[in-house]
């Protein structure tokens, strides 16, 4: 490979970390490619090297890859074939993770979306908005987690005669807090907007709304704790091994176990021992096909990249719909940035970011036939990265909502 400036500074950025700090910093790279083929190979070696891929996306006319590794072994990913630039995009993890930290233990008592919430304070809300809203809004169990927590979820019904219904989660990938807290947003919006804002009253007349903004409650918990902060799969222990957690998003049935997921019980994408083996993934899957006939409408709310994307993941192929839905993404993704200027890609999973089997948003659009299944990929484009500042909870929970109201206007509602 040709190791141009950028590549030298990179060198001796790493013999500094070296020598200051003894081999322990982890670090998030961004490895430039020329293209998505190329992006594919290299995160099939990323997944061997046992790293942790945190995003991957169109950038600068080719492909980046965002992976956090320890300094001592960002040599090997410098080293791998098709590598074009190499880049720091997060200097010190566990700085930003002691800071996120030190400001929620140290945060004054504040507005709910000022700040990342815990799973109790989270269900605490929902419940709040249940009993003071009770004629519009209900919590109910959508099942079990591995540890025995109840996954609860709000159902928004004005009882106007809706035929739909539209379903979003968030949390499915629990280290990905900006997810749960956009969702949970969106939902207050939707309630206390209700009667008072003529678009959100409308909305709630035409549809039934189910929200769960903690699919993952067990791993949500996890993250909490020291160490567990960057954990990704739910908690479950993999027979035969000392690794614990299935990828959630990988163990849905449709097209399970066909490419872009791993069969290795140590990696964050394991898709499990057979579809639907998790307890949580199982839930909301047995909910959905339950209501599958009535369900206009389905998003998955992940972080980050600035991502709104569409079946297929499991196939480049383009789906019967692909026009239909490429033309929703795309007004929804205008109206989301028309209020801070926030850039979203959009496009089908496997063609924007990378091919993923046993996906929600496959699963609902193949198995079940919800013609509108989304997944977006919320802020930011790498900066912190998971690790997003709750300062833009409120931001993100804004402009998110103006993209979820055309989804269901223009799509949803229009057939």
């Amino acid at each position: 490979m040709k190791y141009n400036i950028d590549m030298k500074y990179f060198a001796l950025t790493l013999l500094l970390a070296f020598f200051s700090l003894g081999f322990s910093l982890e670090q998030v790279y961004r490895i430039q490619v020329s293209d998505l083929k190329r992006a594919q190979i290299i995160s099939s070696q990323l997944e061997e090297l046992g790293l942790d891929i945190w995003g991957e996306k169109p950038s600068n006319g080719g492909f980046a890859i965002d992976v956090r590794a320890n300094v001592e072994v960002s040599p090997k990913i410098a080293a791998l074939k098709f590598v074009e630039k190499l880049e720091i995009l997060i200097p010190d993890v566990d700085f930003l993770i002691a800071q996120e930290r030190e400001r929620m233990a140290n945060a004054q008592p504040k507005a709910f979306f000022d700040e990342y919430q815990t799973l109790d304070s989270i269900y605490s809300f929902m419940d709040d908005l249940a009993s003071q809203y009770s004629s519009l809004v209900s919590t109910f169990v959508v099942g079990k987690s591995y540890e025995g927590r109840d996954i609860i979820g709000l159902k928004i019904k004005a009882n106007r005669g809706a035929t739909k219904e539209f379903v979003f989660n968030g949390g499915i990938h629990c280290r990905e807090w900006i997810g749960q807290a956009t969702v949970l947003y969106m939902a207050n919006e939707l309630i206390t907007k209700y009667g008072s804002d003529g678009n959100v009253t409308q909305l709630v007349d035409a549809l039934d709304w189910t929200i769960i903004p903690v699919l993952n409650p067990d791993g949500y918990v996890y993250t909490f704790t020291t160490g567990g902060r960057l954990w990704r799969k739910n908690r479950e222990p993999n027979s035969g091994s000392t690794c614990v957690g299935t990828d959630l998003n990988r163990n849905w049935e449709y097209k399970w176990n066909t490419g872009g997921s791993s069969n290795l019980p140590c990696s964050d994408s394991y898709h499990g021992p057979s579809p639907f083996s998790a307890p949580e993934s199982k839930a909301i899957g047995d909910y959905l096909g339950t209501n599958a006939a009535r369900i206009g409408g389905y998003i998955d709310f992940h972080a980050y990249s600035q991502l709104l994307m569409f079946p297929w993941g499991w196939s480049e192929d383009l789906t019967p719909d692909h026009t239909d839905l490429q033309k929703v993404g795309n007004s929804a993704a205008a109206a989301l940035s028309s209020v801070y200027g926030t850039k979203y890609d959009v496009g089908s999973i496997a063609n924007i970011i990378y091919v993923a089997s046993g996906s929600s948003a496959d699963h609902t659009y193949g198995a079940l036939n919800i013609k509108w299944s989304f997944a977006f990929e919320l802020r930011d484009t790498g900066r912190y990265g998971f690790l997003l500042p709750a300062d833009q909870i409120i931001p993100s929970g804004i402009e998110t909502f103006e993209a979820l109201k055309v989804i269901a206007r223009e799509g949803v509602l229009s057939n």
